[in-house]
């Protein structure tokens, strides 16, 4: 937006501004629109530094950073994915600009649930999506992102560890994950081939009649 960073505040609860002009985020109680989604993707879009187009790279979000939501055998599934020619990548070292031409360029995107996966709405329709979960965050944020953009979208469920604060009335809570690597290289060269099933998961997380179910 071409902003100085030196005129950027972050807001709290009681901020109070005076100014000629503000540009400021809206907030209408966190419900996605189509509308929302599209200008996003188009305003960033603009300013990125994008790459030839094609879509030629398989990257893994990393949230070995973050706070909540690591994948703890994350050496594992990165020996697993690297057998599709997976890239691993931290969004946090990364520019806005070269975030987008990240995931332009694009042709399957493996992640944790996380904000980081946001930026799906900068890949090209039919690029791949795989989102890895837990029974105690499960969201269709993501899901609803990649319907607006076209995307293939995909949902791996793993095995919450040191879970917090779930709240059993929501079912709602968050946690570490523990990815079952044979199912994911199952699920990956599933998707990879075409596939249509958008829920992936190994039998001890849900048992065969829930993903028939769930499927």
């Amino acid at each position: 937006l071409g902003i100085d960073t030196r005129r950027i505040v972050h807001a709290r609860q009681e901020t109070h501004l005076e100014c000629e002009r503000l540009v400021a985020a809206s907030f209408e109680g966190g419900v996605l629109n189509q509308y929302r989604v599209i200008a996003a993707r188009e305003l960033l879009r603009n300013q990125s530094c994008c790459l030839d187009g094609k879509k030629s790279r398989r990257i893994y979000i990393s949230r070995r950073k973050a706070r909540i939501r690591r994948v703890e055998n994350e050496a594992d599934v990165l020996r697993a994915l690297k057998k599709f020619g997976f890239q691993k990548v931290y969004l946090e070292d990364l520019s806005i600009a070269d975030q987008v031409s990240l995931f332009e360029a694009a042709e399957m995107v493996v992640a944790p649930h996380g904000a980081g996966l946001t930026n799906t709405c900068f890949c090209a329709p039919g690029t791949r999506v795989l989102e890895m979960n837990t029974p105690v965050r499960i969201s269709s944020l993501f899901a609803r992102i990649a319907s607006i953009c076209g995307l293939s979208y995909h949902l791996h469920i793993a095995k919450p560890r040191r879970v917090k604060h779930f709240n059993p009335e929501t079912a709602l809570g968050d946690s570490n994950l523990v990815v079952d690597t044979g199912s994911l290289e199952r699920a990956v060269r599933s998707i990879l081939d075409g596939s249509q099933m958008g829920l992936h998961s190994c039998t001890e997380v849900l048992g065969p009649s829930q993903l028939r179910l769930a499927s």
